[in-house]
């Protein structure tokens, strides 16, 4: 069983590095509100909040086949979903080949990470 391993971490990763190579002038989702270290303690300082915890949590999932993992993209939902809603199907089924590539073993297995934060206001 194979373990994602891209340059950006996440079940997102493949997706976003086979979006770019089909469109290098895509915008992902890296630069949303706590998608990168110490962001979401940098909100909170702005927001007046002290104590400030943060983790990192993360989650792995196994997907059995490549088609349950890219189904989720097919329907319209969230940035990756709306991207890949709005390419005419012969582009589409261009970054469906290559989301594939990036995961040619079944099953596979992708970690999801999170950054979390608490603070007191």
């Amino acid at each position: 069983m194979r373990l994602g391993s891209f340059r950006r971490p996440g079940p997102l990763g493949a997706f976003w590095e086979a979006a770019r190579a089909l469109d290098p002038e895509v915008e992902d989702e890296s630069d949303l509100a706590g998608a990168r270290e110490c962001h979401l303690e940098e909100l909170f300082e702005a927001a007046g909040a002290h104590k400030i915890e943060a983790t990192l949590l993360s989650v792995s999932v196994e997907h059995p086949t490549f088609t349950e993992w890219w189904e989720p993209f097919t329907l319209g939902v969230g940035p990756a979903g709306s991207y890949t809603a709005g390419l005419d199907p012969d582009r589409q089924a261009r970054l469906r080949d290559l989301c594939h590539e990036r995961f040619p073993d079944e099953p596979f297995v992708v970690t999801a990470r999170a950054w979390a934060a608490r603070g007191l206001a």
